[in-house]
């Protein structure tokens, strides 16, 4: 699988929730020597200048700079030069499975907003909002615009310069969506992907859960779904030659999972998705 794709299947899982969200104009208390948060930050820079540092790196973030502090990692800040900041701030999770988004992912840690900076800023005035708002749909739409703002950031930097922080077991993980990717049109059992990765069922399962967040098996029947999709749209291949290329081989059983995932028939998705170009 390429790297691009992993990368993609791996944030097709990504679940986020805000935990706080404010504006703030800094005084000489905004300075803090180091410690570990335990949530994720972004700063977004409306004026000012300071200095922070995260992990082993030091920044300087400036007018328009979006800044990524990682939770778990070293922390620290301070006002420069008595010219405070003004600021839109949150702190958030990003997990997939039970791993931060920005240990799996070499983010950069700072960007700077240059055509967007409306948009933005309109962003952050929402997380605000619904932070305050008790309405029941509030922490929906709050996750909503945390997920823009990480869209935004993956589509303002070189893809090419993403790369997944490799580990043992995101190796492990890379190999097995790997194999799932290239033989959705065969019979797949978690037996054979618990060999893949060299583990016993039962861990393998977990392993899966751990990092996915889902089941092998659900994992794997959400897979074909997505690909017939991609079928459906950009090929005239029959339904049922669509069926058998992501591991159906009854039309009837491909339909029935189809509509069950989706709310339609593969016929009636094709359809409308042709009557929308």
């Amino acid at each position: 699988m390429e790297e691009r794709n992993f990368s993609k299947a791996y944030l097709s899982n990504l679940n986020v929730n805000l935990i706080i969200a404010d504006y703030i104009h800094c005084d000489d208390s905004w300075k803090y020597k180091t410690y570990i948060p335990p949530f994720n930050k972004f700063y977004y820079i409306i004026e000012g200048n300071g200095w922070v540092k995260t992990g082993d790196k030091s920044l300087f973030p400036k007018k328009g700079d979006l800044v990524i502090v990682p939770a778990n990692k070293p922390h620290a800040f301070s006002y420069i030069n008595d010219n405070y900041y003004k600021k839109y701030w949150c702190h958030f999770t990003a997990t997939i499975g039970d791993k931060n988004l920005f240990d799996i992912f070499d983010f950069p840690n700072l960007i700077n907003i240059t055509d967007d900076k409306d948009w933005i800023e309109g962003k952050f005035l929402q997380l605000v909002r619904y932070d305050r708002e008790e309405d029941v749909s509030s922490v929906l739409k709050a996750k909503s615009v945390l997920l823009d703002i990480i869209a935004y950031f993956l589509d303002s930097i070189n893809v090419k310069k993403l790369r997944v922080s490799k580990s043992p077991s995101i190796e492990k993980l890379e190999k097995i969506l790997s194999y799932i990717d290239r033989h959705l049109a065969e019979s797949i059992t978690v037996e054979q992907l618990a060999n893949i990765a060299h583990l016993q069922v039962n861990y393998f399962i977990k392993f899966f859960r751990l990092h996915i967040g889902n089941t092998p098996m659900n994992y794997v029947k959400r897979q074909r779904l997505e690909k017939s999709k991609q079928f459906l749209i950009n090929s005239d291949l029959a339904i049922s030659e669509i069926g058998q290329r992501v591991g159906y081989n009854e039309v009837s059983h491909f339909s029935n999972q189809f509509k069950n995932y989706t709310g339609i028939t593969p016929t009636v998705y094709r359809k409308q998705r042709e009557n929308k170009l």
